[in-house]
């Protein structure tokens, strides 16, 4: 293969690559929307006895999806509305107003405005992920932020079921019909069939080693450091 092929194939791959990154990025915050659109008002502020309320649940997801979308740190702007630190849910939540259930879907559109254009703009041959506390290539640091929604949405709907019955769709694609599972938990982290373990996301320089509780399958509950999200030092 000469290098003008070698170099056409090496494009052919990576717009590949870009495709399925928007499309996973579009399913993963659809499956996201549903949680929050289903969610009592009640659940949604009160944490009972969970470290953390939806509402901030929901922020910190869509926070980081917002971050990590662009190509380095100082390129980010918060969200108009954002107060300090409250997107860092392994601290205690000290200040602050929770977000509404009318304010999240608003700025979830801006999230889900910009998935194509900013993945269209991210070099994804970096090997550098653009975050100096991120250790790892720009490709990786998109996969790492795909799961980090998914593993939220698995979160949320294990609550939604356990409060009210009702399960969230699962999206395997952009565009894909719904399919609700016995949790509402998206079938990339767990199967009827096996219980996966799933990593959660620890210290940044660890990020690609993944997060620290488990999955235990279908219609079984999450681990108390999962739910409780304690340990998603996501940042």
């Amino acid at each position: 293969m000469d290098r003008r092929a070698r170099s056409a194939s090496a494009t052919n791959s990576v717009d590949v690559l870009r495709s399925a990154l928007k499309s996973q990025y579009h399913a993963s915050l659809a499956m996201l929307r549903a949680a929050i659109k289903r969610c009592p008002d009640d659940l949604w502020i009160g944490s009972d006895s969970h470290a953390n309320p939806i509402w901030r649940i929901v922020y910190h997801t869509l926070y980081y999806t917002h971050l990590y979308l662009q190509p380095n740190n100082w390129t980010f702007r918060p969200w108009a509305h954002h107060q300090q630190g409250i997107q860092r849910m392994n601290e205690p939540l000290k200040t602050g107003r929770p977000y509404t259930k009318t304010e999240m879907p608003a700025y979830w559109s801006i999230c889900e405005a910009m998935i194509d254009d900013a993945v269209d703009a991210l070099d994804l041959c970096d090997p550098q992920s653009g975050f100096s506390w991120y250790k790892v290539p720009k490709m990786e640091l998109q996969i790492i932020n795909v799961r980090h929604i998914q593993y939220h949405q698995a979160q949320l709907a294990d609550r939604l079921r356990a409060a009210t019955g009702a399960g969230v769709g699962s999206r395997g694609r952009a565009g894909a019909r719904p399919r609700v599972l016995a949790l509402g938990v998206s079938d990339h982290l767990c199967t009827a069939e096996t219980a996966e373990t799933v990593r959660p996301f620890t210290r940044p320089t660890e990020a690609h080693d993944g997060v620290n509780g488990s999955v235990r399958g279908i219609g079984q509950v999450f681990t108390q450091d999962l739910d409780d999200c304690v340990n998603c030092n996501y940042r």
